[in-house]
C-alpha cells in the first residue's frame, strides 16, 4: 500500500471514528434528558405527597386545637 492509499485508509478510519462519537454522543445526550425528565416526574410527585403531609399534618393541628378548646369538649 502507498502512502496514497495509506492516506486516505486513515482519513476513512478518522470519519468512521468521527461519526462514531457522535453518534455516542447523540445516545448519551439522549439517555441524560430522559433521566432529567424522569427526575423531574420525581420531583414533582414528591411535591405532591409532602403537600398532602402537610395537608394531614394541618388538619391534625387543627383538631388538636379543637380538642383542647372547651367548645370542642
Amino acid at each position: 500500500m502507498n502512502n496514497r492509499e495509506q492516506a486516505r485508509s486513515l482519513r476513512q478510519d478518522l470519519n468512521k471514528d468521527k461519526e462514531a462519537l457522535e453518534l455516542q454522543k447523540v445516545k448519551n445526550t439522549s439517555k441524560i434528558l430522559e433521566t432529567l425528565q424522569n427526575l423531574t416526574i420525581n420531583i414533582d410527585e414528591i411535591k405532591a405527597r409532602l403537600g398532602k403531609i402537610e395537608e394531614k399534618q394541618a388538619f391534625n393541628e387543627e383538631a388538636k386545637e379543637i380538642k383542647k378548646s372547651p367548645q370542642g369538649r
